[in-house]
């Protein structure tokens, strides 16, 4: 039998999100989008506006070039 993650489990009848939940639902799906190698920029910019985050692209290796 497969294992069941949290968001495999359909929600019961008449069940509504709450904003709260709603936005933990969609920081999910960006953090998973962030740790695909395959998700496009624009992929990710989506997801980064409906979650409503400020999202910067840095270069970590700045310093260790200097």
């Amino acid at each position: 039998m497969p294992v069941m993650r949290g968001s495999d489990i359909p929600p019961p009848p008449g069940y509504r999100p709450t904003p709260l939940a709603t936005l933990g639902q969609q920081l999910v799906r960006l953090g998973q989008a962030m740790q695909n190698p395959n998700t496009k920029l624009g992929e990710l910019t989506e997801l980064v506006q409906a979650c409503g985050v400020d999202l910067r692209i840095c270069d970590t290796n700045k310093e260790s070039r200097s």
